[in-house]
């Protein structure tokens, strides 16, 4: 589940562009 928490920004920024 932890590794969930790290990748949700992750793919936020990766799905914003930036």
């Amino acid at each position: 589940m932890y590794l969930l928490i790290v990748f949700l920004p992750l793919i936020g920024s990766s799905f914003a562009g930036f």
